[in-house]
């Protein structure tokens, strides 16, 4: 967790919220008891199971997804949802009022450079 601290952090529009010093008491009195809590009581959180899932082999690759409120998913959740896509797939979203969207479907085949689905409509 140390290397958190000193990672470099590319691409970010603004100078760091929280200082050197902040950070390192946010690793020592929260990030550090919960991670020895969890490990400790043997519980997992939504992060741990979603880097769980994205280490998965022995299932089939998923050619259908259906996501709702995928805003809210984390960095590692949308990491487990694409490291399971097959080759061609199609990823449908519900249509939400909240941002005036409409429904939106995304198919592949997914670019080898990115990993990332290419979307269509």
């Amino acid at each position: 967790m140390d290397a958190y601290l000193t990672a470099k952090r590319e691409g970010r529009a603004r100078p760091r919220a929280l200082s050197r010093a902040m950070r390192r008491r946010l690793l020592d009195e929260v990030v550090v008891p919960y991670t020895e809590a969890k490990e400790r009581d043997g519980v997992l959180d939504w992060n741990d199971i979603a880097v769980a899932a994205r280490g998965v082999t022995d299932v089939p690759p998923w050619d259908v997804v259906i996501v709702d409120e995928a805003q809210d998913f984390s960095a590692n959740q949308v990491r487990a949802v694409l490291a399971h896509l097959a080759d061609s797939f199609s990823v449908t979203s519900s249509w939400t009022r909240c941002n005036g969207s409409t429904p939106g479907t995304s198919r592949g085949p997914r670019p080898a450079s990115t990993g990332s689905p290419t979307c269509t409509r």
